[in-house]
């Protein structure tokens, strides 16, 4: 892969061409350019949403909503940056779905967007990766690991897992088809789509997979 330098602990690349880094203070939009083989330093340009408690991933990659892994809650974004929804992320296993009252809260540590609506987001309990669906919990995507990202592309969910520096790519049904593994791939913190290119963050650097 090819490195670009970038601030922050999360990335997303929109449909549009727009990369955007999560920070404390919140959701930056900044120029981008991914030119093979050509290091290129990113400054920040545009801040949407803010007052997150404690933000861990975000998806941006539709172009027109944002959706930000915020503790125990998904908080989603019109492109203008106002907030629309929030969903609170329910600790659940394989076995049990329930998004019902008594349900305990998660930890919303990554999110993406699906096709037909469909979010996903990954909870820290067990590793799993929830199905969401008009605003309700549907299904339950396998477990284990350390999930730290999400990507998604038709019916093809990509799994970043810092438990062994590895991209977990899933089915439609959430059967593990392959696995990508690299060595500029220690630390591991935040996968993105752009294109046809599949780009992973590290601690060090950007890199692009084609």
């Amino acid at each position: 892969g090819h490195s670009l330098r970038a601030p922050g602990a999360s990335l997303s690349v929109s449909e549009r061409g727009a990369l955007f880094v999560l920070t404390l203070d919140g959701v930056e939009r900044v120029p981008f350019s991914p030119i093979y083989g050509i290091d290129i330093a990113l400054e920040p340009v545009q801040q949407i949403g803010s007052g997150f408690e404690n933000p861990a991933d975000f998806d941006a990659t539709n172009g027109q909503e944002l959706f930000v892994a915020d503790g125990s809650r998904v908080l989603r974004f019109s492109d203008e940056g106002l907030l629309v929804q929030t969903l609170t992320i329910p600790a659940v296993d394989e076995v049990q779905v329930t998004t019902g009252p008594t349900a305990l809260p998660g930890e919303a540590v990554a999110v993406a967007a699906g096709e037909e609506g469909r979010l996903y987001v990954a909870e820290s309990t067990r590793g799993g990766v929830q199905g969401w669906r008009e605003g309700g919990l549907a299904d339950v995507i396998g477990g284990g690991g350390q999930p730290v990202s999400l990507a998604s592309r038709g019916r093809t969910l990509f799994v970043a897992d810092a438990a062994d520096a590895s991209i977990r790519v899933l089915d439609a049904d959430g059967r593990e088809v392959r696995r990508i593994r690299d060595d500029a791939m220690t630390d591991l913190s935040s996968i993105s789509l752009a294109g046809d290119r599949l780009v992973a963050l590290t601690s060090k650097s950007v890199v692009l997979f084609g």
